[in-house]
């Protein structure tokens, strides 16, 4: 098994805890079958027009850790934080993943992209709560 590189082993060990737990329904989701990972990620401005993020994860420590780092990355933020947010770079400037790790990117960026769909659903009006799909998943190859 692979170790994570200090930055990340800390997030790991001491996971960013969201506020409450992610409405299905708003949550972008993030999967990889083959190993049981799985990331509930949900974005909202909050009354400053700072995100505010839920999340809910299970699955190998490379997700746990890297969910956890991109979920205290952007709280706090605006929006077009979220937007432009590079979480193979996020990997990168923690330290790395190795390559049996490196699927952990996906399941996050999948989460966000997801998560983004649903809060500009919700900004703009369009699609009621649950009308909203998940993007497609691609295979993790």
């Amino acid at each position: 098994m692979a170790r994570l590189p200090p930055a990340l082993d800390a997030h790991f060990r001491q996971p960013w805890r969201t506020p409450a737990a992610p409405l299905e329904a708003r949550a972008g989701v993030g999967e990889n079958p083959a190993c049981g990972d799985r990331l509930a990620l949900e974005l909202a401005p909050g009354p400053s027009g700072a995100l505010e993020v839920r999340s809910s994860v299970r699955g190998c420590s490379a997700v746990i850790a890297l969910s956890s780092a991109a979920a205290s990355a952007l709280a706090g933020q605006p929006m077009e934080r979220a937007v432009g947010f590079d979480v193979a770079e996020l990997a990168r400037s923690l330290g790395g993943l190795g390559p049996t790790q490196q699927h952990a990117v996906a399941v996050v960026a999948r989460a966000l992209a997801g998560a983004l769909q649903h809060a500009r659903a919700r900004a703009s009006g369009s699609g009621s709560e649950t009308g909203v799909g998940r993007p497609s998943e691609p295979g993790l190859g």
